[in-house]
C-alpha cells in the first residue's frame, strides 16, 4: 500500500492562510467533534449510572464533572497557587498561565478558563493544519487528515483542558513558518510549544531538517545570511526552557530539577528503545489471561505504539524531511522514556495525537475507500468508549 501511494507534494500551492474553504472545513470538524463528545457523554454516562436502570437525575454540570479530572486538576492547582510543589514542574506553564490570566473573566474559575482556551486553540489548530496539509499534498488529503485527527481515539484530549490543543496549535504554526523559511517565527512558535509540553523542543529537529533539505545539495547551507536566522530560531526553544528552569530554581518550593521530577514523580527514565515493550510484556504475562484493567491498558498501549512505529517507518521518502525528522525524534523519545513500572507504555496513545504528520500520511492513504473506512471504523468506536471512560473518572491515556 505504501509503495503504491507515495505522498504527492503540491509545489507552490496557492492556499492562503485565511482560505475560506479551509477554515470552513476546520469549523465543521471542530463542531462535529464536540457534538459527538456531548452525545457520548450524555448517553454513556446516563446508561452506566447504576446500570442504566436508576431514577437518579444528573444535572448537566454533574454529567461533565470528569472534564477536570486527572492532569486538568494539576493545571488548575498551578493556576491558583503557582508551582508550590516540586512534582508540579512536570506541568509546563503556558496552560496554567493562561488559566490564571483569564480566570477572572470566567468567574474566578481557572478550570473553565482552561476549557475555553483548549477548545479555541483546537479550532485554530484545525484551521492551520487544514491549510498546511493542503499546501503539501492537496485539498482532499487535507480534508481527510483533519477528519482522521478529529476522530482519533484520544482526540477528546483536544476538548478537555489539557495541553494537547495548545501544543498542536504551536507545532503546526511552527511548521507553517519553517516551510516558508521564516526561521525566527518558527522558533517563536517552537518556544511556545516547549513551554506547553516538554517535547516542544523537538521542533528544532524539524527546522534543521528543513534547512538541510533545502540547501545542503547546493552548498548554500554555509552562507551566514541564511544560517544566522536559522540558528536564532533554533535557539529560542532552548532559551525558553532555560528561563523556565531558572525561574523554578529561584522558587524554593519548586526547586527540584525538571528532569528529576519527570523521573521520580512520573516514573519515566531513559533506557533502550523497545525496553518498554519488554516491561509491559512481562507485566501482561504476570497478570495472566483473566480480563483485568492492567491487561486492557497494556494491550491498547502496545497496539497503538506499534502503529506509531509502523507509520513512522513508512513515512520515510513519502513526506518532506522536516515532517519525517520531527516524527522520528518524537518516536525515539517516546520509546526511550517508558515508565519504570507495569504501565510502561503509558500515554503513548495520547502522544500520537499531536504528531500531526501521521495524519497527513493517513490523509493521502485515505483516498482508497477501504482504507478510509478502516480508519473510521477503528477510530470512532474507540473514541466513544474512551470519552465515556474518561468522563466517568477512568484513566485512558
Amino acid at each position: 500500500m505504501a509503495a503504491t501511494l507515495p505522498v504527492r507534494r503540491v509545489a507552490g500551492s496557492p492556499t492562503r492562510l485565511l482560505d475560506r474553504t479551509a477554515w470552513r472545513d476546520a469549523a465543521l470538524a471542530w463542531l462535529a467533534q464536540r457534538i459527538l463528545f456531548v452525545l457520548a457523554v450524555y448517553v454513556g454516562r446516563l446508561l452506566t449510572t447504576a446500570h442504566g436502570f436508576s431514577q437518579q437525575i444528573l444535572s448537566w454540570p454533574q454529567l461533565f464533572t470528569g472534564l477536570f479530572g486527572w492532569d486538568a486538576n494539576q493545571y488548575v492547582r498551578i493556576a491558583r497557587e503557582g508551582y508550590a510543589h516540586g512534582w508540579e514542574t512536570a506541568f509546563y506553564p503556558v496552560l496554567p498561565g493562561l488559566e490564571h490570566l483569564l480566570m477572572g473573566v470566567f468567574g474566578g474559575s481557572p478550570g473553565l478558563a482552561g476549557l475555553v482556551v483548549a477548545n479555541l486553540a483546537t479550532l485554530l489548530a484545525f484551521g492551520l493544519l487544514r491549510v498546511l496539509v493542503e499546501r503539501e499534498v492537496g485539498r482532499r488529503p487535507a480534508q481527510r487528515a483533519l477528519l482522521y485527527l478529529a476522530c482519533f481515539p484520544t482526540a477528546f484530549f483536544l476538548i478537555v483542558p489539557y495541553t494537547e490543543s495548545l501544543f498542536l496549535l504551536f507545532s503546526v504554526a511552527s511548521f507553517l513558518a519553517l516551510r516558508r523559511e521564516r526561521w525566527l517565527l518558527a522558533g517563536v512558535c517552537a518556544a511556545l510549544a516547549e513551554l506547553t509540553r516538554p517535547l516542544g523542543i523537538l521542533l528544532v529537529a524539524a527546522m534543521l531538517a528543513e534547512y538541510v533539505a533545502r540547501y545542503a545539495r547546493t552548498g548554500q547551507w554555509r552562507e551566514a545570511r541564511r544560517l544566522a536566522p536559522l540558528l536564532g530560531g533554533m535557539a529560542l526553544p532552548a532559551l525558553a526552557l532555560g528561563v523556565f528552569t531558572l525561574s523554578l530554581r529561584a522558587s524554593p518550593s519548586a526547586a527540584s530539577p525538571i528532569s528529576g521530577e519527570l523521573a521520580t514523580s512520573w516514573a519515566r527514565t531513559l533506557t533502550f528503545p523497545g525496553f518498554g515493550f519488554v516491561r509491559a510484556g512481562g507485566a501482561l504475562l504476570q497478570a495472566g489471561l483473566t480480563p483485568n484493567a492492567f491487561q486492557a491498558h497494556i494491550l491498547l498501549d502496545a497496539a497503538f505504539t506499534v502503529v506509531f512505529i509502523a507509520l513512522s517507518v513508512v513515512m520515510w521518502r513519502r513526506l518532506p524531511l522536516a515532517y519525517v525528522a520531527y516524527t522520528w525524534v518524537t518516536l525515539a523519545v517516546v520509546l526511550m522514556t517508558p515508565s519504570h513500572h507495569w504501565y510502561a507504555l503509558a500515554s503513548n496513545m495520547r502522544f500520537m495525537l499531536v504528531v500531526f504528520p501521521l495524519f497527513m500520511l493517513l490523509g493521502v492513504w485515505g483516498q482508497r475507500q477501504w482504507v478510509d473506512r478502516l480508519i473510521l471504523i477503528c477510530s470512532l468506536p474507540l473514541l466513544t468508549i474512551f470519552i465515556v471512560a474518561f468522563l466517568g473518572g477512568g484513566w485512558v491515556a
